[in-house]
C-alpha cells in the first residue's frame, strides 16, 4: 500500500509543478468604520481560484466607545470573487472582527470584548498582477461582553452593525 501512496504523491507533485501555482498569497492594509469605530488592519491574504481568506491584527483609532483602553483585536474573513472584466472584480464577503479592551482609568485587568460579524459586497480593481484596491459595504451584528469592574458581573449586549471598508492589496507571485 505504501508504494502506491508514494507513486500517487509523486505523480500529483509533478503534475502540480507543471501548472500555475494554485495558492497565491499577499498582504492587505485597510481601514474601516463599524460598531467599534474607525479601525485599521493589516492582513495576510491567501487566494485559490475565486476564493480568498484573510487574517490579521486590527486596532481601533477613534473614540467611538469612550471606555476603550488598548483597543487591539483581530480581523478575519472570506471573499468569493465574481469577474466583471480582466481588471475589475466584484465580491461577496463574510467578515469577522473582534476587539479586546479594558476600562479607562480603572484598576481593572479584566478583558472585555466586542465581536462583529458582517456580510458585505464590494469591488476590487487590479492595477496589475501585484497591486489592487477595493471597497466594501455590509451589515451584520455585534456581541459586546463587559465585565463590570465593581462587582465582576458579566453583561452581554447585542445589536445590529454596519461595516464600511477600503483596502489596498499586494499579491506575491
Amino acid at each position: 500500500m505504501k508504494p502506491v501512496i508514494f507513486i500517487f504523491c509523486l505523480g500529483f507533485m509533478s503534475g502540480a509543478m507543471g501548472q500555475e501555482r494554485l495558492w497565491k498569497s499577499g498582504i492587505e492594509i485597510g481601514t474601516g468604520l463599524s460598531f467599534t469605530g474607525y479601525n485599521a488592519n493589516l492582513a495576510y491574504t491567501g487566494q485559490w481560484n475565486n476564493n480568498q481568506i484573510y487574517l490579521g491584527p486590527k486596532i481601533v483609532y477613534s473614540d467611538a466607545n469612550a471606555l476603550f483602553d488598548a483597543p487591539w483585536g483581530g480581523h478575519a474573513g472570506y471573499r468569493r470573487f465574481f469577474s466583471i472584466n480582466e481588471r475589475l472584480k466584484a465580491f461577496a464577503a463574510l467578515d469577522y472582527q473582534f476587539v479586546l479592551f479594558t476600562y479607562n482609568r480603572l484598576d481593572n485587568n479584566d478583558l472585555n470584548s466586542i465581536h462583529e460579524v458582517h456580510f458585505s459586497y464590494g469591488f476590487q480593481y487590479f492595477f496589475n498582477a501585484h497591486w489592487s484596491v477595493g471597497n466594501s459595504i455590509g451589515g451584520g451584528g455585534y456581541l459586546e461582553r463587559l465585565i463590570d469592574p465593581f462587582d465582576g458581573r458579566v453583561d452581554q449586549f447585542t445589536g445590529y452593525s454596519t461595516n464600511l471598508r477600503i483596502f489596498a492589496s499586494y499579491r506575491f507571485l
